[in-house]
């Protein structure tokens, strides 16, 4: 497999990812508080990862501004 398909992948697994911790958000009593414990949570060990993930999620949800 070629780089820029294993590059494809990886971006599709990433936001099937996103998609599955979206259903549990969903079904939080305050989804955009729970994003934000993702990301505080996450963006110790990688920041830019987890502000795709929240910009993402936000927009998932339809919650971004």
């Amino acid at each position: 497999m070629d780089l820029g398909k294993r590059i494809d992948k990886l971006k599709t697994d990433i936001d099937e990812c996103i998609k599955e911790g979206c259903k549990n958000v969903e079904m939080a009593d305050n989804p955009r508080k729970e994003i934000e414990m993702y990301f505080k949570h996450m963006r110790w060990a990688a920041p830019e990862l987890s502000a795709y993930i929240k910009k993402q999620m936000l927009i998932i949800l339809n919650l971004d501004d």
